[in-house]
């Protein structure tokens, strides 16, 4: 998996998981600790019925164990964010609707 954040639509920036080699991925960071499951809708019911409240997301880890993600990527909000799969087909894209900070920053990326 490949997780691109386009703080500067221009040069995105790439990151990938730890066991990437470099070689295979020059210019990305290998901080890339987890892609979450793909939440493609959620239900919810009343006595009404039931319905969809939730848009499509999906959740994904860098590691920040140094501090080096919250650095560089900042705060990130509302930035388009595309996931790709080992493949490289397009998996997911959105926007970062969410983040959090710790030793792994998570965001959470909405469609």
């Amino acid at each position: 998996m490949e997780l691109r954040l386009y703080i500067d639509p221009d040069a995105p920036l790439v990151f990938v998981a730890p066991t990437v080699l470099p070689a295979d991925a020059p210019d990305a960071y290998p901080w890339l600790t987890d892609v979450g499951d793909l939440v493609l809708q959620a239900r919810t019911g009343t006595v009404r019925g039931a319905f969809s409240d939730q848009s499509a997301n999906v959740t994904v880890t860098l590691d920040n164990s140094g501090r080096q993600a919250s650095t560089l990527i900042g705060q990130p909000l509302r930035v388009r964010a595309e996931i790709e799969d080992d493949d490289g087909h397009l998996y997911f894209a959105g926007m970062v609707q969410t983040i959090d900070y710790g030793t792994v920053v998570a965001l959470d990326i909405g469609a």
